[in-house]
């Protein structure tokens, strides 16, 4: 049994929102009443099947890929089953967290899962790699008795986070100097007097996303009429190898037939193979050059042209971008969306899992095909 808050924090440091794409809504979606966290479901979306199951096995807490509250909600009706769904959830008291792209993008997240249980050993590289010029440091000017306040405000606010890590700070004692004029209200000192007083200096990363409520704490609760507030952009390379899809050449290359039977020893389809959609019917060609994406990769096609895969392997492409793959002369090995990102996710999951024990934190934790 853990507080809800550690069991947030967790997620959240494993997959950090920050990695998810601007436009993705990843996070808390529904805070339940129920502080206390004893069992935590983990699956691909929301829907009546795991409905069923949330009825008859009644956890804490939802771990989902695909968030329930995509876009902004503009009525709950009582007539449609999706607003019934949420609601029977809110009033169950069952929170809800979701990470979708931030899932897809970072270092052990579903691609790489794939190539982990497809038996690809080869060290994969993203096909959009995500750049790092949306990391930052905020650096303020606090006296001694306020620091841990504004730490605590800027922590909660999503600052402090370096990779695996949280409430990342430094802190250095300085001396600061002021003078307050003629209609001011100084925390310290006297009107038209020039001051010397000791403050502590305080670093804070923060990513793009939180910057904004961030800084915004830190004003709300600053004790100075005027605080200092400075955000430094950090221009780095790269975020390691963190963004959508994966690209690996293979040191073995493998024939159309051979790859599909990898991708269907792994993937469950319900007994139906998986069978590429090929440039030509040459079933000696050779593929190594791999691209591969779970769940919808239409928005990655340009890429996969320009890295000049042999093959892709992705959901939900229409028959016209599978016909101009093919004119490319690629090989597209088609894997449903649900199954792709279900098999992904259920691995992903269950290392979570292993995670949560190995850090002590005292929870169940139940994929939904374990029910």
């Amino acid at each position: 049994m853990e507080k809800i808050d550690t069991i947030v924090d967790f997620f959240n440091t494993l997959c950090p929102p920050a990695l998810a794409s601007p436009q993705d809504t990843v996070g808390l979606q529904i805070r339940g009443r129920r502080d206390e966290i004893h069992t935590v479901f983990g699956a691909l979306e929301l829907n009546p099947s795991l409905w069923e199951k949330i009825e008859d096995h009644n956890p804490d807490f939802l771990y989902l890929h695909h968030p329930p509250l995509w876009k902004p909600l503009s009525c709950l009706d009582y007539n449609d089953p999706w607003s019934n769904l949420l609601l029977n959830l809110y009033q169950k008291g069952i929170s809800v967290l979701a990470h979708h792209t931030n899932l897809d993008a970072m270092v052990g997240g579903l691609a790489d899962e794939w190539l982990l249980h497809m038996g690809f050993d080869e060290k994969p590289s993203p096909i959009i790699a995500w750049n790092a010029d949306d990391t930052f440091k905020v650096v303020t000017f606090v006296p001694h008795e306020h620091l841990d306040k504004i730490m605590h405000a800027a922590f909660s606010s999503g600052g402090g986070k370096i990779g695996q890590y949280d409430k990342c700070s430094f802190s250095l004692e300085g001396t600061g100097t002021f003078r307050p004029l003629e209609g001011s209200r100084p925390y310290s000192g006297q009107h038209n007097i020039m001051e010397r007083t000791s403050e502590m200096r305080l670093e804070i990363p923060a990513n793009k996303r939180d910057l904004p409520l961030l800084v915004e704490a830190i004003k709300a609760i600053h004790p100075y009429e005027e605080p200092v507030i400075d955000v430094y952009n950090l221009k780095q390379t790269d975020k390691g190898n963190t963004g959508l899809g994966r690209l690996v050449h293979l040191a073995h290359p493998l024939t159309p037939s051979e790859l599909s039977q990898r991708v269907h020893s792994y993937i469950s389809t319900a007994g139906n193979p998986i069978l590429p959609y090929q440039p030509c019917f040459e079933e000696n060609m050779q593929l190594d050059r791999l691209v591969l994406c779970p769940g919808s990769g239409g928005s990655l096609i340009k890429e996969v042209v320009k890295h000049k895969a042999d093959v892709f392997l992705t959901g939900d492409l229409s028959h016209h971008q599978i016909e101009a793959l093919r004119f490319q002369g690629i090989t597209v090995i088609p894997i449903p969306h649900s199954d792709g990102e279900r098999s992904a996710m259920k691995g992903v999951f269950h290392r979570f899992r292993q995670m949560a024990h190995t850090r002590g934190i005292k929870i169940n934790m139940v994929f939904e095909d374990e029910m």
